[in-house]
């Protein structure tokens, strides 16, 4: 069986800023210049299996550090603000709705923080190291394999688990190369990680054997 590394991949995850700066950023929005995005396709690899052998391609994507620690601080104070919240004899309503907050984040950051990038003979796997969120697309599904660079704001608008019209659903934690599959009923689906072009080309190689059987 073949076996190829792994690799940690970036992120920069938005964060809560002032109205102010978010009315800043759309009168910025507005006034910039229209640039439609066009997506690059990168050279591509060839990837050769003989019949019965088997193959496997594996990546890591996580969290920046700069996303962790972010991340991180914002829980701590949520955390804080909950505890200073219930010692202060605070209506039960704001307690809820501050414990709410809380569980949301801690569980945003236990499912974002990294995730594992699998091709094999079952399709293409993308899956939380917590097991949730987890797509999975089998070869049987799979029309099309591209390795694209990905430009997060220019096609999804952000950064982390998101869907755009036309781009469909992606897991897209940087900008930079990332594997795009395109499903027999039209769907799309993109994952940001390094080294795209050798996993794209083994999805790609699995498929045309599965589709010779």
């Amino acid at each position: 069986m073949k076996k190829y590394g792994s690799v940690i991949a970036d992120i920069e995850p938005p964060n809560a800023v002032p109205t102010s700066a978010i009315v800043a950023g759309v009168a910025g929005w507005m006034l910039q210049p229209h640039q439609p995005y066009r997506p690059t396709l990168v050279a591509g690899k060839d990837v050769h299996l003989a019949a019965g052998e088997r193959a496997v391609w594996l990546q890591r994507v996580q969290l920046a550090r700069g996303g962790a620690i972010t991340l991180g601080v914002a829980l701590v104070l949520l955390l804080a603000m909950t505890l200073v919240t219930g010692f202060a004899g605070a209506p039960a309503g704001v307690l809820a709705i501050t414990i709410a907050v809380t569980l949301v984040l801690a569980l945003l950051v236990a499912t974002t923080v990294a995730f594992h990038v699998r091709v094999d003979e079952t399709g293409l796997t993308v899956n939380s190291v917590v097991g949730i969120p987890r797509v999975h697309v089998p070869l049987s599904d799979i029309d099309r394999v591209e390795a694209v660079q990905v430009n997060p704001m220019g096609e999804f608008g952000g950064w982390g688990l998101r869907w755009a019209p036309g781009g469909g659903f992606g897991v897209v934690l940087r900008s930079g190369p990332g594997i795009r599959v395109r499903r027999t009923g039209g769907k799309v689906f993109t994952v940001t990680v390094d080294d795209a072009a050798t996993g794209a080309a083994l999805l790609e190689a699995l498929r045309v054997r599965a589709l010779a059987r």
